[in-house]
């Protein structure tokens, strides 16, 4: 049963974040991976994925990882992935915001079952079993439960608009902001979570990678959330819809529809 993993995921999602956190607002090199835009990877990054990986090793060596800094580690026939990104919002962590992550994910066969987002900086963490949904804080925890409103009365959470492609998916994100009550940018995967605990509706995406939504979507679907690709169908890499729930999905997937022409 994935709720068995659970303390487990939140010692690591915890460990990894303390770890994270000693490093915060303090001078650090910073390596761009990317040639055409900025990319940012730390040491801290490097460092904290190592720790995950140690310590998944150490309790579950049969299990296979996934990580965003490392190769992939192959499980020994085991059913179990463990989704690693050891700061998502490198971006914000090195611009000294603090709304990056340490996100942690646990897949059956493949599927998300389990996922942890852990926010050092500010004192919280959230996971969900696809079936429940928890906030952490102060000790206390409470359960999550999204909070659905109609598409014209619905926050948008976007990280940022430059990661919409010219044509089909800058016309998709135009027609859905002029949609929605307001947008909010540069939350990264704390956009997902306010969706879980019911502050916003919507997070609308694009260019993401395994990494950067398989450890959310437990926790939005615990909480009631909807979460899919631009068509409706399971979300995969890059284009992710994560909606309150599926009548607030099927109004942004017809704004969506009448830009098919323009689908690359």
């Amino acid at each position: 049963m994935p709720s068995t993993y659970l303390p487990f995921a939140l010692e690591l999602a915890q460990a990894a974040g303390a770890h994270a956190l000693a490093s915060f607002r303090q001078p650090l090199a910073v390596d761009n991976k990317s040639t055409t835009d900025f990319d940012p990877v730390t040491q801290v990054d490097l460092d904290t994925e190592t720790l995950l990986r140690n310590m998944i090793e150490a309790r579950f060596p049969e299990h296979a990882i996934h990580g965003e800094e490392w190769q992939d580690k192959s499980g020994d026939n085991s059913p179990w992935q463990w989704i690693l990104d050891p700061i998502d919002g490198t971006r914000a962590y090195v611009a000294g915001c603090p709304t990056w992550a340490t996100l942690v994910g646990l897949l059956y066969e493949g599927e998300p079952v389990l996922g942890v987002a852990a926010f050092p900086a500010l004192g919280e963490v959230f996971a969900g079993t696809s079936d429940e949904a928890w906030w952490y804080r102060g000790g206390a925890r409470e359960p999550l439960r999204c909070q659905p409103r109609a598409l014209g009365s619905s926050l948008l959470s976007v990280t940022t608009p430059q990661m919409f492609a010219p044509g089909y998916e800058q016309q998709c994100f135009q027609a859905l902001q002029g949609a929605v009550l307001g947008t909010r940018f540069g939350l990264d995967a704390y956009g997902f979570c306010l969706v879980a605990a019911g502050w916003m509706q919507l997070v609308c995406e694009a260019d993401l990678k395994r990494v950067d939504y398989l450890p959310l979507v437990p926790i939005l679907r615990g909480a009631g959330a909807v979460v899919s690709d631009w068509r409706g169908r399971a979300a995969h890499e890059s284009r992710v819809l994560a909606c309150a729930d599926a009548s607030l999905r099927d109004a942004c997937l017809a704004l969506f529809d009448e830009f098919d022409a323009l689908t690359p």
